[in-house]
């Protein structure tokens, strides 16, 4: 990943003309993925500082941020109610390479998930990460399978410059996750994280990424469906719901 969500972000912003908007959306298709409107809308409240975010607003002509206002009608954008007219609102944005290369990078490497099981594992590891602003808390814990005793708790701090995005969680965790695994005192046998695996767009979400970049076994848990529907019909045999 040559640029930041940041300096991506920027350029982005950059293509806003004096005196029009535009909305999170479209901002995120410039990026490449629609998906990421929330995660612009929340990266500008979060870094009010950055250049050009007065011009960014809601759907509907709501600005973002709420000091914009001042600095819309001093640009010529007339405001009523608290809200921009839709026509001055731009409907698209120049292409910034972002979000698609690494789309790309995803679809390249499913090949390279290794599905059969190497053999009988002594202990696994979980791995989870928590969030402050720009620093991430990963934490670590290896635990034996047959007792359930913990034999080893890692922890770091690393500073985060991707924001979450729907399908390209790997990019904002993966640096967390390299660095535990490191902070312990023994190369884990298997890891579980808190995401997808194959259930992914790309059929490689951040537990594939994290076992082939890692080459360890890794299963993904992830809370939510992120791709695709779930049969919920009761398993006749054993009574069971999906």
């Amino acid at each position: 990943m040559d640029a930041t969500f940041a300096e991506a972000l920027a350029r982005s912003l950059n293509g806003i003309p004096r005196g029009r908007v535009a909305t999170c959306s479209t901002i995120a298709r410039a990026l490449g993925d629609v998906r990421a409107a929330r995660a612009v809308a929340t990266w500008l409240r979060e870094h009010p500082e950055t250049l050009e975010a007065h011009r960014v607003v809601r759907l509907d002509g709501r600005p973002v941020l709420d000091a914009s206002t001042a600095r819309l009608q001093k640009e010529g954008v007339p405001i009523a109610a608290g809200r921009v007219e839709h026509s001055r609102f731009v409907d698209t944005l120049p292409d910034v390479p972002f979000l698609g290369p690494l789309r790309e990078e995803q679809r390249r490497h499913p090949s390279q998930v290794i599905e059969e099981d190497a053999g009988p594992i002594r202990s696994v590891t979980g791995i989870d990460i928590a969030y402050r602003g720009d620093a991430a808390y990963a934490a670590a814990a290896t635990l034996e399978v047959e007792t359930f005793r913990t034999v080893a708790v890692a922890s770091v701090r690393t500073m985060v410059g991707f924001p979450y995005i729907p399908g390209y969680l790997a990019f904002r965790e993966m640096p967390g996750i390299e660095a535990a695994v490191r902070r312990l005192p023994k190369r884990p046998e298997a890891i579980m994280i808190d995401g997808h695996g194959r259930l992914h767009p790309a059929l490689f979400g951040v537990a594939c990424h994290a076992g082939v970049r890692l080459d360890i076994p890794t299963v993904g848990v992830a809370k939510h469906p992120l791709a695709g529907r779930v049969d919920s019909t009761q398993d006749k045999g054993t009574g069971a719901h999906p």
